[in-house]
């Protein structure tokens, strides 16, 4: 009802107003899709990142457990070793001690043998 009272010229405007403003909702509709296709790649990207750092952590954990495990096996060995070498020294100990008992044992009797048996010379 309205158009007709329209001259061909504003006609022609309003025509070239609605197809400018179906442009720009086309461009804005093309700039989210861009901006969205951006978005997803950096998220792509972070998730990616984060993937990598935690691949890194958990080497990077598992450096410093095994590290922990040598230094627990280095403790027990080197406490293994002491233990071992203070054992040498006790037997060692016990092993002088038999000995100067057996000593003491021999020359007492040596003495008691000689006095009982004068004749009998060791």
């Amino acid at each position: 009802a309205v158009v007709s009272t329209q001259s061909t010229g504003e006609r022609e405007r309003s025509r070239e107003r609605e197809r400018s403003r179906e442009k720009r909702k086309g461009d804005r509709r093309d700039d989210r899709k861009d901006t969205e296709r951006v978005r997803s790649r950096e998220r792509e990207r972070s998730r990616e990142k984060r993937k990598g750092d935690r691949r890194d952590d958990r080497k990077d954990t598992e450096r410093v457990r095994s590290r922990e495990r040598e230094r627990s096996r280095d403790r027990q060995r080197s406490k293994e070793r002491e233990r071992r070498k203070s054992d040498k020294r006790d037997d060692k100990k016990d092993k002088l001690k038999t000995k100067e008992v057996k000593r003491k044992k021999s020359s007492t009797e040596k003495r008691k043998k000689r006095r009982l048996h004068p004749s009998d010379s060791d």
